[in-house]
């Protein structure tokens, strides 16, 4: 099985190694450590069109994403539409890794014990929440 994994940090990395000890695995963009277990290949994790080129023209078995702002701006829809296997969430549920204050908001909602927070959008709003 032929995988790509999209990101560049340590997770991509950790998935990497994991992949590679048994499938050949490329990394877009990667990073050092990746290319020690893996084909690096530069293409931006928010190139979409250029990484469904790639997995198709390397017939590319799955995609695995790793990074939050692909998965939030819609990559695993754009490869699912390409009729491409991926894994990953796609980005309503991506979201809430993606925005701490989406994923406050949806705990508050829920009634998840969570941390108190509040939403600011000034200066002037921060330091008077401060204050308090």
């Amino acid at each position: 099985m032929d995988i790509l994994v999209v990101g560049k940090g340590g997770r991509e990395h950790a998935l990497c190694c994991a992949f590679g000890k048994q499938h050949k695995v490329y990394c877009a963009p990667g990073n050092p450590g990746t290319a020690t277990v893996a084909e690096n290949v530069a293409i931006s994790e928010s190139d979409f069109s250029a990484l469904i080129a790639f997995a198709r023209e390397s017939n590319i078995d799955l995609t695995v994403i790793g990074p939050e702002a692909p998965l939030v701006d819609g990559i695993v829809e754009r490869f699912r539409s390409e009729g491409l296997k991926v894994f990953g969430p796609e980005s309503a549920a991506a979201e809430l890794e993606g925005s701490k204050l989406f994923a406050k908001s949806v705990m508050t909602d829920a009634g998840v014990r969570t941390a108190q927070y509040r939403e600011i959008s000034s200066k002037e709003e921060a330091l008077e929440y401060l204050n308090e």
